[in-house]
């Protein structure tokens, strides 16, 4: 899409470490930083709380997420593929968002991707199953970067 890739950095399921990381790339000032992976509801997916911790920013429930997260349960419910679309903790820590951010749709999974402002930059979350990542990037994700980026690469 034109946009140019300049470090990668593999980080511990730990907030201190993934924050440490955060506001080291935030000191160069890039555009966009993604972060893939930690978005989920189990006691090890901390990505959007070391996002907070990075920035200095509060965890919020964002009622927008929660719907989006309520929906794909009953949804997911009704296919038979969970038991029950009970609103559970768990499933509600996944519409808990650092304060300013905004739901990305999954499509795919029940996980809102995030975008977050950062400074002169915006932190992008991306869940790390695969095709859930490549479901938000798609229809989130590409509309936006092309605008930024223009037509190079696609």
């Amino acid at each position: 899409m034109g946009g140019g890739v300049e470090r990668a950095h593999i980080v511990a399921d730990s907030t201190a470490d993934i924050a440490e990381v955060l506001r080291s790339c935030l000191h160069r000032r890039p555009s966009s930083i993604i972060t893939c992976g930690g978005l989920g509801s189990t006691a090890d997916d901390m990505t959007l709380f070391a996002v907070a911790s990075a920035l200095g920013l509060e965890m919020v429930l964002h009622p927008e997420a929660k719907e989006w997260v309520r929906k794909r349960y009953e949804e997911l419910a009704e296919a038979c593929a969970v038991d029950s679309a009970e609103m559970t903790p768990a499933r509600e820590k996944m519409a808990y968002l650092p304060a300013g951010a905004e739901p990305l749709p999954n499509r795919v999974g029940a996980v809102p991707g995030v975008r977050c402002p950062a400074e002169d930059s915006e932190i992008i979350c991306l869940p790390g199953v695969p095709a859930e990542m490549r479901g938000v990037f798609e229809e989130s994700l590409s509309p936006l970067w092309r605008e930024q980026f223009g037509a190079a690469g696609g």
